[in-house]
């Protein structure tokens, strides 16, 4: 959902969502949109879950109070889909938003990716406080789906979302 976006085709991507069967729709988008997506989001009774990346840009979601408020509009149907790596790489710190947030967050990105806007790393070599996070999931019972995101420069793709999966599986396990 982008500025540029006409009403019809903010419709549309509820629409195409609904005839899928998904339960709600994570999305890229600008801040400056939400209050035209939000009142859709309402009457379609479908959350729509905001994903950060780590651009600091006053129309980027970016920074907590980014998503914050964007999860403060009104009918409750803008929560947050948060990528912990571009948080990481945006100098936030991802546990202690979900520690706060948990209740609005709808998925979490897990990826690993070094501060200062650096770049995506192998499991465990970047900066990302991966077992952090789903060690909080863990504890706390908190139901948010969690996607691998693979997007580190790396071989077999088969293989190097296995060994994401393993990092996560034994991170877990510790």
């Amino acid at each position: 959902f982008k500025d540029d976006f006409s009403d019809a085709e903010i419709e549309r991507g509820f629409e195409m969502a609904k005839a899928l069967g998904a339960p709600a729709i994570t999305a890229w988008a600008n801040v400056k949109v939400v209050p035209r997506v939000a009142p859709v989001a309402a009457r379609h009774k479908m959350k729509v879950g905001m994903h950060n990346h780590s651009r600091i840009d006053p129309n980027e979601f970016a920074t907590p109070a980014s998503m914050t408020d964007a999860a403060k509009a009104p009918g409750g149907f803008i929560p947050i889909n948060l990528d912990i790596g571009h948080f990481t790489a945006a100098n936030f710190d991802a546990v202690a938003f979900l520690r706060e947030h948990h209740a609005r967050i709808v998925t979490l990105h897990i990826k690993d990716r070094r501060r200062n806007d650096g770049p995506n790393m192998p499991f465990g070599q970047g900066e990302t406080r991966i077992g952090a996070v789903l060690g909080l999931l863990r504890d706390h019972g908190w139901p948010i789906p969690t996607n691998i995101e693979y997007e580190y420069k790396g071989g077999d793709t088969v293989e190097e979302v296995r060994r994401c999966f393993e990092f996560c599986r034994r991170e877990l396990e510790s």
